[in-house]
């Protein structure tokens, strides 16, 4: 009897499951074309790659706009979409101080309660409409009290995107490295992208 109640149990979690995976078939049917995706997300600067994550610091958390523009190919076993990935958003000082300390540069003494912008651009595919998969380069604007300055550095991205209807969610793991910066550091994010 309790097995019952369990394959019966079971059975009803799996309907939804089945409903949308018909309706993931039927998305997969749809031709071939351009796709456009923007949204915005919340970022955390996690530090050095390597870093366990001990404990949430409130002053990391910044916020990003995100764009993408690819071509979708339709198959029968998924979908894949190839294209390239936009990002910019601003880091606040407490984070770029912390980015500095990371990647053990120094610069002039920081312009005080400032924002300071970043952008990316990365290259890369969406496999199956779900995993994300992509590297580019970015770059980190800053100022101090003897003008503007510029740090350079390779970006690479790998994360998943839920299907919302016309909306998704993508959650991010972003890493960047070279360059300018002799350490990885890590950046995840979240957020919503609307489908054009």
């Amino acid at each position: 009897m309790k097995t019952i109640r369990i394959t019966i149990i079971v059975l009803l979690l799996l309907t939804p499951m089945a409903k949308l995976s018909g309706q993931t078939a039927d998305e997969h049917a749809r031709p071939t074309g351009i796709t456009i995706s923007l949204g915005p997300s919340a970022n955390y600067f996690h530090g050095l790659y390597e870093d366990g994550i001990e404990k949430w610091d409130s002053g990391r958390l910044n916020f990003q706009l995100n764009g993408f523009i690819g071509y979708t190919s339709a198959h029968s076993r998924g979908r894949n979409i190839v294209g390239v990935f936009g990002t910019g958003g601003y880091t606040n000082e407490e984070t770029f101080q912390e980015m500095l300390a990371v990647q053990e540069i120094s610069t002039d003494e920081l312009k005080i309660n400032k924002y300071f912008t970043f952008y990316q651009a990365e290259a890369g595919m969406i496999l199956g409409n779900i995993l994300r998969l992509s590297t580019g380069f970015g770059r980190q604007d800053f100022e101090t009290v003897n003008g503007s300055d510029k740090l350079y550095y390779f970006s690479s991205t790998a994360g998943l995107l839920i299907g919302l209807g016309s909306f998704s969610w993508n959650i991010d793991a972003n890493l960047q490295y070279g360059r300018d910066f002799s350490n990885t550091s890590m950046r995840f994010s979240t957020g919503l992208m609307v489908r054009f």
